[in-house]
């Protein structure tokens, strides 16, 4: 493991915590690589439920880090995209649950990233924004699909052309964010809400969240037909017999 990037796991949550904070956190490939590691590895490991992303210092994560970035050829850029994209679509089908705990900047890819979260817990001093167009480039990692579904097809793409750093208040009305809370506290409700997910079953909510995600990107007709499939697969389950048994004998359940 690099310095760039820290890892912990206390009982079924892992915190994962990009550690350049003297760049604002700003991404490289060998970081993106990985991350993209420590991803798979927690996807296969039954132990986890929650995954925790959060930054260093003043930011979540800044983006790339442009001076990687600035004379980098047509190939050097794709290969950029297509390992970020790669890596936050992992993100966003991971079986674990993940919470972005934004303590600061999440500008450019940093935001992108945090939109592949399963949910975005804001500190109040945090500012938000796909910022690419201000140095002449555009989202490149999935932002461009996955902030119109949060705060709508107009407003996205001002805030892309504006490339506004949204202040944490104004990222909740718009959506960007489910949860503010103070700076100091970011963590602690973080892991209070990771607590209170690690009660239930880990492949239930696996299974509904990517039925969510995947619905978004079907018709009505097949996403029908899935949720049909998934909820057929999850009866006889381990899970889904001991979940039922402890509702019956009003007692709490004990997932694996």
């Amino acid at each position: 493991m690099s310095e760039e990037i820290s890892y912990k796991q206390e009982q079924r949550i892992a915190t994962i915590t990009f550690n350049r904070p003297k760049v604002l956190n700003a991404l490289t490939i060998p970081m993106l690589d990985e991350l993209e590691g420590m991803i798979d590895r927690l996807n296969e490991d039954e132990s986890c439920k929650v995954i925790i992303i959060t930054g260093e210092g003043r930011s979540f994560a800044a983006g790339a880090d442009i001076s990687c970035m600035k004379e980098a050829s047509p190939q050097e850029a794709m290969r950029f995209s297509k390992t970020t994209t790669r890596l936050f679509r992992k993100i966003e089908l991971a079986r674990p649950f993940t919470i972005a705990a934004v303590n600061g900047y999440a500008l450019g890819g940093g935001l992108e990233l945090a939109l592949a979260c399963d949910v975005r817990v804001a500190a109040d001093t945090a500012k938000l924004g796909l910022t690419e167009t201000a140095i002449g480039s555009f989202p490149g990692s999935g932002g461009t699909m996955r902030l119109p579904k949060l705060v709508g097809l107009g407003r996205a793409k001002e805030l892309l052309a504006t490339a506004e750093k949204v202040p944490a208040a104004r990222a909740m009305e718009l959506g960007m964010v489910e949860h503010i809370v103070p700076s100091d506290k970011l963590m602690e409700f973080c892991r209070e809400l990771a607590k209170r997910i690690c009660k239930n079953s880990r492949n239930a909510i696996a299974d509904g969240k990517r039925l969510m995600t995947l619905s978004y990107e079907m018709d009505a007709e097949k996403a029908c037909e899935l949720m049909t499939f998934m909820i057929g697969m999850n009866y006889g389950s381990k899970d889904q017999r001991e979940g039922m048994r402890a509702f019956l004998e009003k007692r709490e359940p004990h997932f694996e």
